[in-house]
């Protein structure tokens, strides 16, 4: 099933670029080049700025990605590195990331920097890397490197629901979906999409972004409907949260109204 963007319901704008979008139980958790900030939605309209956390992104190098944990913890892919925050917007691990593939996974120290570009966390404090220089997903657990995923084009977006990772790769233009020791089990076709730039995934569904518009898969790999996205500036995250379609721009985040009820929870933190 195909449709066109719902009526634009209301758009959030601010005078700093926005960088990434997290859906959480609270409400969507929005980094712009000034911190993190937490957006509520009324059901009405956007309620910015209920909170705001100075996670330094004023020197990110590269591209990035965001991630909440339980609505807690927040990663950010920041470049060679991946920092994470407290709730309360304090540094609390920074994780250097090489450049190595699974042969060198236990020497780690002695590669160099790599590149860091998406971040997904996962169970008991498993953490997915997407490292751009080798086109892998590294593996990190309390701080080590633990695995390396390989057999990827060009690994651009995570996310992690249960025991499956959800890997967007823009090279294949679809999303390689393997359990979280690495196995593959489905493959998300999204040619049709023009490409593919972000995934966001939930216990039901999985939202693939790409030029076109997103894509919506069932958790056993059916698609479920296509929503056309028109925008003069290139879309660069995508969420469903409380059953409304949210679209993110550098300069404005904009809820695109009601999906299908029986799809409203996809794209919500796992």
């Amino acid at each position: 099933m195909s449709f066109e963007a719902p009526p634009v319901v209301t758009t959030l704008s601010l005078n700093v670029p926005f960088l990434a979008l997290a859906p959480t139980t609270d409400g969507l958790q929005v980094l712009s080049e000034r911190g993190v900030e937490l957006v509520r939605w009324s059901g009405f309209g956007l309620l910015p700025r209920v909170s705001q956390e100075a996670v330094g992104t004023r020197d990110v190098r590269g591209g990035l990605d965001l991630d909440a944990t339980n609505g807690q913890d927040l990663y950010v892919a920041d470049g060679a590195r991946v920092l994470r925050f407290s709730n309360e917007g304090r540094l609390v691990q920074t994780i250097r990331i090489p450049a190595v593939d699974r042969l060198f996974v236990a020497a780690p120290e002695a590669a160099p920097s790599g590149e860091a570009v998406a971040v997904a966390s996962g169970a008991e404090g498993t953490v997915f890397v997407a490292e751009a220089s080798r086109g892998v997903v590294q593996v990190w657990r309390d701080g080590q490197l633990v695995d390396v995923l390989e057999g990827f084009g060009e690994p651009v977006a995570l996310a992690v629901v249960g025991r499956r990772l959800f890997v967007a790769d823009r090279q294949r233009q679809s999303v390689d979906v393997r359990d979280t020791a690495g196995q593959p089990l489905e493959t998300l076709d999204a040619k049709e999409l023009g490409g593919v730039t972000n995934v966001s995934a939930s216990e039901t569904g999985v939202l693939v972004l790409g030029p076109r518009g997103v894509l919506l898969f069932s958790p056993e790999a059916e698609r479920l409907w296509r929503v056309d996205i028109e925008s003069e500036a290139p879309v660069l995250d995508a969420a469903i949260h409380d059953g409304v379609l949210f679209a993110l721009t550098a300069r404005a985040l904009t809820a695109l109204g009601r999906v299908p009820p029986e799809t409203s929870g996809a794209g919500e933190a796992p």
